[in-house]
């Protein structure tokens, strides 16, 4: 089965294998839905990824737009202070009706004020969204998010996708969605969020790497997790798989499911080119380029 990738704790990514932070120790899958299935049971010894090498792009100037780090995401790069406070991929705090934080995921900047994320992290108890903007800065809260209708938590045909709407500009580029032809397998992507590397237990550095496609359906990407590719933990659901048209990056997929210990089996993205999923995305954000 496999796990929301939010991040308010690593049972509840084990248990839905979604990538939030946060709520984990709450419900098994997204924000408070409970599984009817039995958790599966992380690794107990994990081992250091191997870094990729000869990446096809440099990650953190892909969603940053400031090179110069060198080659997280499991297997990515940490980019540095300067490139994430300039990033299009920011860090979601989710946080209940106290104002408190129940938890953490990431998301990508669509249009001035909009950012897109999974459906998963905006499932009760998040009453709120706060987008954090860098050292130094206050977070901008949300003035509304909503989750695709067609999100069940349950099986492939759920599409989990979510648009948060924000009070003020994000005042960062806004990352067009990819919706000019579908992906397919083999092709090379990029991939970034604000959780864990795998090996850590905190979230809240900005990490990309980059990962070949394995498969692709109509409602779903999927990548099999290697020792020479980059992969999804705890804390970075909701955030960008990009993939390149005609020289510009742009928003194949948002993250949605990895794996217990985030370092085997396959992660999976729900599909922007999904003729569903873009017609929930421009409802709500019209002015979203696409490329």
């Amino acid at each position: 089965m496999g796990s929301r990738v939010h991040g308010v704790s690593a049972v509840r990514f084990a248990a839905a294998a979604g990538l939030s932070a946060g709520l984990l120790l709450a419900a098994a899958c997204g924000g408070s839905g409970a599984s009817t299935s039995p958790a599966p049971i992380p690794p107990t010894t994990p081992t250091t990824p191997t870094p990729p090498a000869a990446p096809v792009a440099n990650a953190c100037s892909v969603v940053s737009g400031f090179s110069g780090t060198p080659p997280g995401i499991v297997n990515g790069v940490a980019c540095t202070d300067q490139q994430a406070d300039r990033s299009s991929v920011v860090w979601l705090h989710l946080l209940g009706g106290d104002g408190l934080a129940v938890g953490y995921c990431s998301g990508t900047v669509i249009d001035a004020q909009a950012v897109l994320t999974a459906a998963h992290c905006l499932e009760s108890p998040t009453k709120q969204v706060a987008a954090y903007m860098g050292s130094g800065r206050p977070p901008i809260t949300t003035r509304a998010f909503y989750a695709s209708p067609d999100y069940t938590g349950i099986g492939p045909s759920s599409l989990d996708v979510g648009v948060v709407i924000f009070a003020s500009s994000l005042e960062r580029t806004p990352i067009p969605l990819f919706t000019s032809r579908a992906l397919s397998g083999g092709e090379s992507a990029v991939v970034a969020g604000w959780g864990t590397d795998g090996v850590s237990t905190g979230s809240g550095t900005l990490r990309a790497g980059n990962l070949n496609v394995t498969r692709v359906t109509l409602t779903q990407i999927e990548a099999a997790f290697s020792d020479s590719s980059s992969g999804v933990c705890y804390g970075d659901s909701g955030g960008p798989l990009l993939a390149s048209s005609s020289g510009v990056w742009a928003v194949a997929g948002v993250t949605s499911k990895g794996t217990p210990g985030c370092m085997s089996g396959a992660n999976s993205w729900a599909n922007v080119f999904n003729s569903s999923i873009k017609s929930f995305i421009l409802k709500h954000v019209p002015g979203a380029a696409q490329r």
